[in-house]
């Protein structure tokens, strides 16, 4: 049985931490048999922060200093930075705020925003080959940031108790 883009058993956990919250690892073996991977990289995204038309750098050197350890430490990076800034700009101004909840927050996302973010990753497992990429479902579509699909298309059922409220924080 498939669901989303990976299947549902044999699963891998892949655990992110961007750095702006302080999270403890996994432990090596999920329950289930699952597998886990601590050893690859992912640059946080961008927050929507334009200067016109282009997205303004609201993450100071951190984006970079991933880069940086990913090349020293000779480990997997998924720049998602890189492709949240052609995401967001793809939209431009006007239409960046249906990525996020509600529009008027700057980093929160919305379903749909979630979703590009979401392939954007799978787009980075598939680049560098990650062994469980096998596992994605073979009628996934590649995906583009820089061509996202168009927000007035993006149709998913709201779950059950969700809301446009933003969550505390930054």
């Amino acid at each position: 049985m498939e669901s989303g883009v990976m299947r549902e058993r044999n699963n891998f956990v892949f655990a992110v931490n961007i750095g702006n919250y302080r999270i403890p690892p996994p432990p090596q073996n999920a329950p289930g048999g699952d597998q886990v991977r601590l050893n690859d990289l992912v640059t946080p995204m961008q927050r929507r922060n334009f200067d016109g038309l282009k997205i303004r750098n609201s993450l100071g050197e951190f984006p970079e200093s991933v880069r940086h350890t990913a090349r020293e430490d000779n480990v997997p990076l998924i720049d998602l930075e890189e492709m949240s800034i052609a995401f967001y700009e793809a939209l431009g101004p006007e239409k960046s705020p249906l990525a996020f909840s509600g529009g008027r927050d700057v980093t929160h996302h919305s379903a749909y925003g979630a979703c590009a973010l979401a392939k954007c990753i799978v787009e980075g497992v598939r680049a560098n080959k990650f062994d469980f990429a096998r596992f994605i479902v073979k009628d996934y579509k590649p995906f583009d940031p820089a061509h996202p699909d168009p927000p007035e298309r993006f149709d998913v059922p709201a779950s059950p108790g969700s809301s446009n409220v933003a969550p505390g924080g930054d």
